[in-house]
């Protein structure tokens, strides 16, 4: 069991090896440059304002729609009462 214990401790620093003064370091590189399609505030700014107006446009269809429901739900529940009144 002394042997395989030493022996994987062995092969942990088989690995590590001293280079000295030969080691070359890798050159240290800049970030790289946004991309090409990366947007201008004011685009960003022009596409927000796009957005904003089809939500507000979809928010009136979503009105006109709830309006309509609630008062057909009206005329049903006046048109039951009724019905069920004349019982």
């Amino acid at each position: 069991m002394a042997e395989l214990v030493s022996s994987l401790e062995a092969a942990k620093d088989a690995h590590v090896i001293d280079e000295g003064d030969q080691a070359v370091s890798a050159p240290i590189q800049a970030p790289p440059p946004p991309p090409a399609a990366a947007k201008t505030m004011l685009q960003r700014m022009a596409r927000l304002e796009e957005d904003v107006h089809e939500i507000r446009g979809a928010l009136a269809e979503q009105r006109k729609v709830i309006g309509a429901m609630a008062r057909d739900f009206s005329r049903f529940t006046v048109w039951a009462a009724n019905a069920l009144h004349s019982y």
